[in-house]
Formats: C-alpha cells, sequence, structure tokens
C-alpha cells in the first residue's frame, strides 16, 4: 500500500503500531564497511513482530528511495514508512525523529543508532548498538523484549 505524501519521500507507507528509527553504520554493518552482513538479522527480528515499521534516520535516508527498498528482502520493503527529514535540517537526530513522531502520531518507539552524540543525553529512545560489531544477538532480544510491550493495542 503506497501512501507518498511529500516529494521529498520523507513518508513512504502509513506506519505501523510500533516503529524503529534505523541507523544503517555500525547497527547493519561494522562501522562504514557498508557489507549489510547484519541485515538479515533485523529483517528476521521484523518478520516476527508485524506490527513494527522502520524509518531510516541513517545518513543513508539522503539516498534514492528505490535504492534504499532494494536494500530490503521484498518480503520487508512494505515494513519501510519512509526517512525522517534530510540531514542539516535540525541539529541532532533525536529532534529530526521527534518532528516525524509527531507529524505521524506515533507512540510507540526506539532509534536504534551507534553514535550516542547524535542524541540528546537523556533522550530516553535510544538503543545504542556497539558500532565496531553492528547488531548482535543480545540486541535483537532486547528488540523482541521491546517490541512485545503492549502499547494499548495489543502485543505483536
Amino acid at each position: 500500500m503506497r501512501t507518498d505524501s511529500n516529494r521529498n519521500g520523507q513518508f513512504w507507507r502509513c506506519p505501523r503500531e510500533k516503529v524503529v528509527f534505523l541507523d544503517f553504520d555500525g547497527v547493519l554493518h561494522k562501522g562504514t564497511s557498508e557489507t549489510f552482513v547484519k541485515l538479515p538479522l533485523f529483517e528476521d527480528f521484523l518478520r516476527q513482530h508485524s506490527c513494527v515499521s522502520v524509518v531510516i534516520s541513517s545518513s543513508w535516508r539522503n539516498a534514492n528511495q528505490r535504492y534504499l527498498e532494494r536494500l530490503f528482502s521484498d518480503d520487508i520493503v512494505d515494513r519501510l514508512a519512509g526517512t525522517t527529514m534530510p540531514e542539516g535540517l535540525l541539529p541532532r537526530r533525536d529532534q529530526e525523529i521527534d518532528c516525524w513522531v509527531r507529524v505521524h502520531r506515533v507512540t510507540d518507539f526506539i532509534a536504534l543508532d551507534d553514535d550516542a552524540s547524535l542524541f540528546c543525553p537523556t533522550w530516553p529512545k535510544l538503543f545504542l548498538t556497539d558500532g565496531g560489531k553492528g547488531l548482535v544477538p543480545d540486541d535483537i532480544s532486547a528488540l523482541h523484549n521491546w517490541a512485545q510491550r503492549s502499547s494499548g493495542l495489543g502485543r505483536c
């Protein structure tokens, strides 16, 4: 179901009950290796939680929408709800995410990132990965716990 609402590609599809704001470097691969070796682990998590959408908050969000979609498996592409605003419009990533959340009325979300310096130190929605490793099984376990918490609409 396509719901393009602006020409910048910031909003592609309606978000589901829960949203993961996803960084790529240091999360889907080690550092800036661009290998995406951790993407299958993240996609397996998504397959187990149908209520979770993804919004790309990575600096990769500036890439072409079709290119970004091709990075993901066919059965996951419809889970991509869009990107945060283009880099540099707001000073911190948490502000970009908060703006997206307000505009799209999302109530349950988490930011999956490896760089705490991009966020206010007291921002409560940040889930940090070790950028030198990318996603590891313990991170996925924590994401499962988050996704299974009830948000008033039931568990997913």
